[in-house]
């Protein structure tokens, strides 16, 4: 069965496009409106976070998953410091904490 094209009729049809446009890259940037921060591929700060996922502190990211956004980083040790408060006492923790000071500081 050949597929129906749906073309938008009416007064305000030159508006469709421009409104699915925009619905379709409101995702792009962050509520801010400032652009996404990604860790470099090659970050040690990548070291850190496996070692905190196989540990299973850290479930709530997709660590192979490369480049990661800053913002990802610091709201999953923000989850994994409220499930399980001893993770602060992990060397691996405080040098994201360090590294991410200001994500976690602006995500609260």
């Amino acid at each position: 069965m050949p597929r129906r094209r749906v073309v938008p009729r009416g007064p305000l049809a030159p508006f469709a496009a421009a409104a699915a446009f925009a619905i379709a890259f409101a995702s792009a940037t962050p509520a801010t409106g400032a652009p996404v921060e990604y860790l470099p591929v090659r970050h040690p700060a990548y070291d850190e976070i496996e070692t905190l996922a196989a540990q299973g502190l850290l479930d709530s990211l997709a660590v192979y998953t490369r480049p990661l956004a800053r913002t990802d980083v610091a709201a999953a040790l923000l989850r994994a410091r409220r499930l399980r408060p001893e993770v602060e006492r992990s060397l691996h923790y405080r040098r994201l904490e360090r590294e991410l000071a200001r994500e976690l500081t602006d995500l609260g």
